[in-house]
């Protein structure tokens, strides 16, 4: 089978140095302004993206630069534009998970999108 080039442990450690960001952000948010059912959500989105989107980045960028250098992609403009399509995709999953899990839940809980029909 293929084998990582890294475990998954060592990738899980550098990325750990991401979850004190996020305890900063939570704390600093108004909990007044935003209910507990709001934030919630929020909690799961930063430590799944520690745990998991931070360290599945990490391996899909190491792996892009691995067949780069070996030429074991698709050579020339063709593997250019494959890898500049892979790493959006992964840009767009990564905007899209932060949206729905991160900024959606706090707009939800300030009453940001009652005009649109959403009540919190």
């Amino acid at each position: 089978g293929h084998r990582a080039m890294l475990p998954y442990w060592s990738i899980l450690w550098q990325s750990l140095s991401g979850m004190p960001l996020w305890l900063s952000v939570w704390s600093s948010q108004s909990h007044e302004a935003i209910p507990l059912y709001c934030c919630v959500p929020r909690y799961i989105f930063g430590v799944t993206l520690v745990v998991c989107g931070y360290p599945l980045l990490s391996v899909a960028a190491m792996e892009l630069g691995k067949r780069s250098v070996t030429g074991t992609g698709p050579p020339g403009p063709r593997g250019v534009l494959a890898y500049i399509g892979v790493g959006i995709l992964v840009t767009a999953m990564l905007v899209v998970w932060a949206v729905l899990g991160d900024l959606l839940p706090e707009v939800i809980g300030i009453g940001l999108m009652r005009r649109f029909g959403v009540e919190d």
